[in-house]
């Protein structure tokens, strides 16, 4: 759980978790995950706690998937966001495409390691791990596979 309302935990254990529980539910594990669609708020504090979650989840363990957010083309549906990022997954998987990091320039050094793919790509994508979190420290994670 967060300490403070807006304020995510530094080191992401709790986004860590939710994605550790989320792979342990499914029977996965990160090494299978081809793409990550992350919340990414673009707060520079969300967002390095979110790229530790995932280099603690993939890049400690050799897993390296592509990782980007559709926020850039969309904007923060606010409630609405983790349908959206959902939705986006299951059309990435269907029309075999990985979206880009739309407007990325200069990643965080919080992301070195993690493979984020500036333009989208055509590419498919068997298994695909997106993020919600929300203030207070509520985070999920969903997988979608290609049956």
């Amino acid at each position: 759980m967060s300490t403070v309302l807006r304020s995510p935990i530094p080191k992401a254990l709790d986004s860590f978790d939710a994605i550790t529980c989320t792979l342990n539910d499914t029977g996965l594990k990160a090494a299978d995950i081809d793409y990550v669609n992350a919340h990414a708020t673009s707060t520079p504090a969300g967002d390095r706690s979110e790229a530790h979650a995932f280099r603690n989840t993939f890049t400690d363990v050799g897993a390296t998937p592509r990782v980007s957010s559709t926020k850039g083309l969309t904007g923060h549906p606010l409630s609405m966001a983790g349908m959206m990022e959902a939705a986006f997954c299951a059309l990435a998987i269907k029309e075999k495409l990985i979206p880009g990091n739309v407007h990325l320039q200069t990643p965080d050094e919080a992301c070195d390691g993690l493979d984020l793919p500036r333009a989208t790509l055509e590419e498919a994508s068997q298994t695909v791990l997106t993020t919600s979190s929300g203030f207070g420290g509520s985070n999920d994670g969903l997988i979608f596979r290609q049956s």
